[in-house]
């Protein structure tokens, strides 16, 4: 597909903004390779570039993580779990895929209360990952010791099975056969 120039053109037939749109589109890949070789050069300045964005970009940035943890809601767990292990010295990770692996497993139910996703969120609670040895008594954060179990963040008045258990050790994947 052509690019026509919306403005009134010189004899070239495009005015010098849409003379460099153009050549930026026709070359994008050619564009990409220099950019990437300039950045494996150039490591300080780039930094130093993506820094004073950054912070002239605040309230972006804050928008920005905010719409990722939205809705990358099972790996920012992952990661909170994960950090929240490592200052306590206690190793062991596991990603988003496997956690969403591990629920397919268990058909997308509690353990506990064996209740599906459909179910909960007509309760207004939703799956959580579990530590079944909680991180606070010494348990790994590996996928080996994450349960799913019904959770309620929002409302007081209806607790799920997380909350039940607290920071109890309790396996319930014996429930469902795991």
């Amino acid at each position: 597909m052509d690019y026509v120039c919306i403005c009134i053109a010189p004899k070239s037939g495009f005015c010098d903004k849409c003379y460099g749109r153009k050549y930026r589109k026709t070359r994008l890949l050619e564009n990409r390779e220099y950019q990437r070789i300039w950045r494996k050069k150039n490591p300080k300045r780039k930094a130093a570039i993506a820094k004073k964005w950054r912070l002239d970009n605040v309230e972006k940035m804050k928008i920005t993580r905010k719409k990722w943890r939205q809705s990358h809601r099972d790996a920012e767990a992952a990661m909170k779990h994960r950090r929240r292990a490592k200052l306590l010295g206690l190793g062991g990770s596991y990603t988003a895929f496997e956690w969403q692996l591990l629920k397919e497993r268990c058909n997308n139910r509690c353990v506990c209360c064996l209740r599906n996703e459909v179910e909960l969120a007509i309760l207004g609670l939703k799956l959580v990952p579990d530590h079944i040895i909680p991180i606070a008594k010494g348990g790994r954060n590996d996928i080996a010791n994450i349960q799913p179990l019904c959770h309620n963040n929002k409302c007081k008045n209806v607790a799920g099975c997380n909350e039940y258990k607290n920071d109890n050790i309790a396996d319930y994947r014996e429930v469902i056969g795991m």
